[in-house]
């Protein structure tokens, strides 16, 4: 039996439960290969969607409310810092809280 899933959630609008980060402003530790975008935080659920417009699950929690999201591992640099990418992923856990 299988567990019904959870209703889709809407955007927070930004300032509330949103952070536009750039590689400009982290520079060599910049993480992925888009040059910016924005992290989502509902549920302990992350997202980070490109300037692109593109949506990638960011942690576990996310991958199960949104399954049909691909991981942010498709977009990491090459010789992405993982500290750097589990600092970031932190941060953005801090915007469930707002």
């Amino acid at each position: 039996r299988s567990e019904p899933e959870p209703e889709p959630v809407s955007e927070p609008e930004p300032g509330s439960g949103a952070w536009h980060v750039t590689a400009a402003e982290l520079g060599d530790k910049w993480p992925y290969t888009v040059q910016g975008g924005t992290y989502y935080c509902d549920r302990l659920a992350i997202r980070f969607t490109t300037d692109n417009g593109k949506t990638y699950a960011v942690n576990g929690t996310a991958m199960g409310y949104y399954p049909n999201l691909p991981l942010d591992t498709e977009i990491k640099t090459k010789d992405a810092n993982g500290i750097m990418r589990g600092s970031l992923t932190s941060e953005a856990l801090e915007l469930c809280d707002q």
